[in-house]
């Protein structure tokens, strides 16, 4: 047998196994340490319920999910194919815990990597998002990955299938998080203008895509801020930028160690964290010092513009981005 085929099936039988544990570790946890998750257990059980008899949740709750963002949680932990909310989320959680190893497996594997980097994954599968339970944005992680292994697809092939697939993610991460699916078209947008052979009718046809989710976005931003007084956008950004910003960057800072530092209480969990991010961070530095790759000879392989854009896109928007936009408290 081929050493790579042995390499292969070895990858994928850790991966089904480690996938599997984490799948058996949701089932039979009884409550989960998610700050806000009681919260969205409320919403969707008041969903559910909504209007029966046997409660008063409409004398109490207005409900109103039309075109709204960030629901995605709610209407599935409602469903009535699941007995319970409870299970539902069950559910829910568990297809997260099978999405994001698969999804950057996936990403990896699209962009010609080295698959063995997916097991790093799981190293921040319970990261600083679901801890706080943030359910919306946790699970738009993985979603996100494969919206940019589709649109890698998209714009290397234009397949009609592929073209159908990233619009209809584009709509689906506005109902999962907003913020999500702004960050999304900003990454296709990134990706479109660092594709090779880029004409501007080119970007023109390529961006269709994205005009539903747009449209979305667009209209829920100004039906959400209609009823905003005060300070403008334009006006925040001027003062943040100019009295604010400088004072984020040391928190900002955290990164390497905000996903596992609730592990253990102050610096023994500071210290875990770090060895987590490290054991990601030393071998993307190692390979790089090792290969030494300019940049203009990666950006000449499509594997290393988009994970270029990739890049970018996240650090810029971690780095400059404001944790909060008057008027949308969604984002």
């Amino acid at each position: 047998m081929h050493p790579g085929n042995v390499n292969k099936k070895a990858l994928l039988a850790i991966f089904i196994i480690a996938t599997g544990l984490h799948v058996i570790l949701t089932f039979t946890t009884r409550i989960y340490p998610f700050t806000d998750l009681p919260n969205h257990l409320a919403a969707a059980t008041i969903y559910r319920h909504y209007g029966e008899p046997s409660n008063r949740f409409l004398e109490f709750f207005s409900l109103d999910l039309f075109g709204k963002p960030n629901v995605f949680h709610q209407v599935f932990c409602s469903l009535r194919v699941f007995p319970s909310v409870e299970s539902a989320n069950r559910v829910f959680l568990s297809l997260y815990v099978v999405l994001l190893p698969l999804s950057v497996l996936l990403l990896i594997t699209k962009l010609r990597g080295n698959p063995w980097f997916a097991l790093l994954s799981f190293t921040v599968m319970y990261n600083y998002n679901l801890s706080w339970g943030f359910m919306g944005f946790t699970f738009s992680i993985p979603v996100v990955v494969l919206f940019l292994y589709f649109t890698i697809d998209y714009l290397e092939s234009a397949r009609p299938w592929s073209r159908l697939i990233v619009a209809a993610l584009l709509v689906l991460l506005f109902f999962i998080h907003a913020l999500a699916a702004i960050f999304s078209i900003l990454l296709f947008l990134v990706c479109c203008l660092m594709a090779r052979r880029k004409t501007l009718s080119w970007i023109l046809d390529r961006c269709i895509v994205i005009i539903p989710a747009a449209a979305m976005i667009a209209a829920w931003w100004m039906a959400e801020s209609k009823g905003c007084h005060g300070q403008g956008i334009l006006g925040f950004f001027y003062d943040y930028y100019g009295q604010d910003y400088i004072g984020t960057l040391a928190e900002r800072k955290n990164f390497l160690i905000l996903d596992n530092y609730h592990l253990f209480d102050g610096l023994k969990g500071r210290l875990i964290a770090l060895v987590f991010s490290l054991s990601i961070a030393l071998p993307v530095m190692r390979l790089a010092l090792r290969r030494r790759t300019p940049l203009r000879r990666m950006l000449e392989s499509p594997s290393g513009r988009f994970s270029l854009a990739f890049l970018i896109c996240s650090v810029v928007c971690y780095v400059l981005l404001p944790h909060e936009i008057p008027g949308q408290s969604v984002l």
